[in-house]
């Protein structure tokens, strides 16, 4: 059974290049679940359900999907149809109500698609402030369910979706999976990130080192002499961080501990995906950690 990877690539321009370099991604069951990516990820600027549903629907081989977009404790945050640059710019702006797959929304497609209410039902509950938007949506409905019943006809084994905290609602995780048709879906609990590291040599300088460790209070990771320390970094400061190894080999073993089998020569720069929790203290957790699949939620299967 072939995988894909489809990444909205207008909010997570990094998850690209990530599974570019490493096509596996970590999966429930434990203790060990690896589910290995066939094929080149899908980038998809400004990416709706639409735009999902219409990847998902040609690619006729295709039994396991990883998906990666913005979400949170109720569903995706993502716009069900398809929107231009601008009307997405203000979508993607608007701090209140938008077009999402939230949960009602999730209800309301099932019921959409099973024919137990109809266009102007659909339109009527979802409380939205864009009353535009809702006839927009209402024109495509019939559209959005075609492709749904076409996805399921291809008979999804596992839904594999990064966004973050989904995976602490497993009432919308089975909407999803039930809306799809998939056997299973997984998703995280926690904040979801994608990024990337560049790592600033300090090589035979020890002094540097450990004026870095004193000054920013790093997170540190490995054993000295191939340290590897990067500042928390938060969700306000858009992941600035200060990435400093302490060998020349430490980027390359920090790598091969926490991330799959993939292409990193070992120097410079290189993608990160990682679950992270904020509190008293930040804790990041990589898909090779033993930790990361307990930060997973699965549900069917």
């Amino acid at each position: 059974m072939q995988t894909i990877a489809i990444v909205d690539s207008t909010t997570h321009p990094r998850a690209v290049e990530y599974f570019e370099t490493f096509p596996s991604e970590a999966v429930l069951p434990q203790p060990n679940g690896l589910l290995q990516i066939d094929r080149p990820p899908i980038p998809i600027a400004r990416m709706s359900l639409f735009d999902l549903l219409s990847t998902i629907s040609r690619q006729s081989a295709v039994r396991n999907i990883v998906t990666v977009s913005h979400g949170n404790t109720v569903g995706l945050t993502i716009p069900l149809i398809q929107l231009q640059p601008k009307e997405w710019q203000q979508w993607n702006e608007d701090q209140g109500r938008k077009q999402v797959l939230g949960e009602t929304e999730q209800h309301l497609l099932l019921k959409y698609v099973e024919g137990t209410i109809d266009e102007n039902v659909f339109g009527s509950t979802v409380d939205w402030d864009n009353k535009r938007d809702v006839e927009k949506v209402k024109q495509d409905l019939p559209k959005l369910k075609e492709l749904i019943l076409k996805v399921r006809s291809r008979t999804l084994d596992k839904w594999v979706i990064r966004a973050c905290e989904i995976g602490s609602s497993p009432a919308s995780l089975q909407n999803l999976r039930l809306l799809l048709g998939a056997t299973v879906v997984c998703a995280p609990k926690k904040f979801d990130f994608f990024g990337s590291f560049n790592p600033k040599p300090v090589f035979g300088r020890p002094d540097a080192f450990a004026k870095f460790l004193e000054e920013k209070r790093p997170i540190v990771d490995g054993q000295a002499p191939h340290r590897f320390a990067w500042t928390p970094g938060n969700i306000l400061t858009g992941f600035k961080l200060d990435v400093v190894p302490e060998s020349k080999d430490a980027s390359a073993k920090f790598v091969a501990k926490h991330f799959p089998k993939g292409k990193y020569s070992g120097q410079g720069r290189f993608p990160v995906h990682a679950i992270v929790s904020f509190g008293v203290e930040t804790k990041w957790v990589f898909p090779m950690d033993p930790q990361y699949r307990e930060l997973l939620t699965r549900v069917g299967g």
